[in-house]
């Protein structure tokens, strides 16, 4: 079964692993961006966040937060 056709994430290399948070699915390449998607039949992207900085890191939530590591620093995103 096809899950999704031609569509793709943008050409990068990617280091992390998705995560699935609220019905969409983040995951970051190594470039700083992190892509947001749908999690469903039809691929739709949400969202693209650039940080410009290097990152191998995998995306961690908490208490509604979402983590994310890069080589310089860790970002704290959403409500305290």
């Amino acid at each position: 079964a096809v899950v999704y056709g031609p569509e793709r994430l943008k050409t990068a290399l990617y280091s992390a692993s998705p995560i699935l948070v609220d019905g969409k699915i983040y995951v970051t390449n190594e470039e700083g961006t992190t892509s947001v998607f749908a999690a469903g039949p039809k691929f739709e992207i949400l969202a693209e966040n650039p940080s410009d900085e290097y990152t191998l890191s995998t995306i961690a939530v908490s208490r509604g937060q979402l983590f994310l590591r890069t080589e310089k620093f860790l970002y704290a995103i959403g409500r305290k």
